[in-house]
């Protein structure tokens, strides 16, 4: 038996096995003693049935199709002793054969784990400056009245104002005033600022207040919008159904028992603020981090380091992907179901999307592992959590980006 091992382009090898009538006669004999362990037949105790009526009671087709596996998966491991630094991974594919000569040349392919190929040095020359994450008072104030609403009173009233969350119902007619569709809405803060059209119409008005007026759809902010109906309404009725007051807690020690377990550090208002600072600020940090260390990966991939990624990986990961969407949708019958409510293309589109997305973390994940190797950083990525190699990564190039003490 003879073998020929040639690296292609794409992190895989070709292998090519010449074998003869000597080595298949081996292999159909060593699946004839696996299939012997387990036979049954008449008279004869399991595993103790003669060869000759094992071999006749497996169809010629099979025996030859399991020998050629038996001589592959041999060969396989063979190649792996003799070469420990080959990192196979993955199933054969590609298999051909072609026999000349009362020989059997068998050709396959088999993926390796990639290795990144660095370019240049252009890595070491991309300046990083320090992280700015300090909050500013308005996201201090923003996150503590956000704390707050969380935790609001909603009073009745009869007339809306800046404060408060009304509820509507909203009912689109046509030209006899019959109803096509209806929805509900709800009117507060984030509308008022937004829109002035919420101010104009809505300010002041008291509950079951209505009005109707003709469609003009451009003129309407979007959750005004018909949604539903199959032909466009002719008018649009509005009725104020109810308003609420929204109450802010006060920061005392009720509220603050609701928000932290009693053995927190967090007893007052000021330690209130400083525990929301701190948050905001790893939040940002965190954020601005993966932005600058994508984009310094990015650069790297297209300067200085490249690294090909193997069809078995960029597989496997698309069935992890697949995986999780079907246990977010429920089983993998409701994803199916979804896919077939969708058009060929756009469902062609998603799964060339989720490819890609499995591609491109892959190809992130062995750049990002080559240049913690290049510049010594001890991370293991397959271990590393709450951004441990971004943050020592993040350091490294901090720290180079210094300018040199003369």
């Amino acid at each position: 038996m003879q073998k020929k091992i040639k690296k292609l382009e794409q992190s895989n090898y070709e292998i090519e096995l010449i074998t003869d009538k000597q080595d298949m006669d081996k292999a159909q004999e060593q699946v004839i003693k696996h299939f012997q362990k387990d036979f049954e037949f008449q008279w004869f105790r399991k595993g103790s049935v003669p060869i000759d009526i094992v071999k006749k009671n497996i169809k010629p087709e099979y025996l030859t199709i399991w020998a050629y596996e038996t001589i592959i998966n041999q060969w396989v491991q063979e190649i792996i002793k003799e070469t420990p630094t080959l990192r196979l991974i993955g199933e054969p594919y590609d298999l051909n054969q072609k026999e000349a000569e009362g020989k059997v040349a068998i050709t396959l392919k088999l993926d390796v784990f990639p290795e990144a190929e660095v370019i240049n040095e252009w890595r070491k020359k991309e300046k990083f400056s320090k992280i700015n994450s300090k909050p500013t008072d308005q996201e201090i104030q923003n996150a503590l009245m956000s704390l707050k609403r969380n935790y609001a009173d909603y009073k009745d009233v009869s007339i809306i104002s800046l404060d408060t969350i009304s509820k509507i119902w909203i009912e689109y007619l046509d030209k006899d005033g019959n109803q096509l569709s209806h929805s509900h809405t709800y009117v507060w803060e984030q509308e008022f600022t937004e829109d002035e059209f919420f101010k104009k119409e809505f300010l002041n008005k008291k509950r079951n207040e209505s009005r109707e007026q003709n469609y003009e759809e451009k003129k309407l902010p979007v959750v005004l919008q018909n949604k539903k109906a199959e032909h466009k309404p002719h008018k649009i009725h509005i009725i104020i159904e109810d308003i609420k007051q929204i109450v802010l807690p006060e920061i005392n020690n009720e509220m603050l028992l609701k928000l932290f377990w009693p053995e927190s550090k967090v007893k007052t208002e000021k330690q209130l603020i400083d525990y929301i600072k701190e948050s905001i600020e790893n939040q940002k940090f965190e954020m601005e981090l993966m932005k600058r260390i994508d984009e310094y990966l990015n650069k790297v991939k297209s300067q200085s380091i490249k690294v090909t990624i193997p069809q078995t990986l960029t597989k496997e990961e698309y069935r992890t992907r697949i995986k999780s969407l079907e246990e977010r949708f429920g089983s993998a019958d409701k994803l199916q179901q979804y896919f077939k409510q969708l058009w060929e293309e756009k469902e062609k589109a998603f799964h060339d999307d989720i490819h890609k997305a499995a591609w491109e973390s892959l190809e992130k994940f062995f750049i990002l592992q080559k240049v913690l190797k290049l510049f010594e950083i001890d991370v293991n990525l397959e271990k590393s959590q709450n951004l441990e190699a971004e943050k020592k990564l993040y350091e490294k190039l901090l720290e180079s980006s210094k300018p040199a003490k003369s």
